[in-house]
């Protein structure tokens, strides 16, 4: 929201050179993002590093729930870390203005911005948790039964 109110504020604005007020709202709302993502990825690390599925064999969780977890937090990691580095680069470019050089390159907007953010968007619908925090009763060849939103813990959704 943050942002969408620097947008807003920026549409106004005569154009100068440096930052401008609403580029700095902006600015501020990316900040923010990464800032909060960057907390996430932090705690996310921290509950996943000692969990049980990186170690199956010393819990009772079957090896096939064990790997679909793992692929799924792995997922989730690379999701993460592209969308920091595509809020690092949007800080960095409207950090020089709106007449600076970053921000009028097409060619490292899609590379760093387009780019990351739809490969985010795959990997989390590929890796979906529809499909990933399945038991293997439930998940044979692709089909759900009817009980296919159970969670490992036992409990429905």
């Amino acid at each position: 929201m943050v942002q969408g109110a620097g947008g807003a504020v920026s549409v106004t604005e005569e154009v100068t050179t440096g930052v401008t007020p609403g580029a700095a709202i902006v600015i501020a709302g990316l900040t923010f993002q990464l800032v909060s993502l960057t907390i996430f990825f932090i705690l996310f690390g921290a509950v996943l590093w000692p969990s049980n599925i990186w170690h199956p064999t010393s819990s009772n969780l079957p090896i096939c729930q064990a790997k679909r977890l793992q692929t799924f937090a792995i997922c989730i990691i690379i999701a993460i870390l592209l969308i920091i580095g595509r809020s690092a680069f949007r800080v960095a470019e409207l950090s020089e203005g709106i007449r600076g050089d970053l921000i009028h390159d097409e060619l490292l907007f899609i590379i760093f911005d387009g780019f990351p953010i739809i490969i985010a968007t795959i990997i989390i619908i590929a890796a979906h948790p529809i499909f990933m925090l399945q038991t293997e009763q439930e998940y044979e060849y692709g089909k759900t039964s009817r009980h296919s939103m159970e969670l490992l813990s036992g409990t429905t959704a």
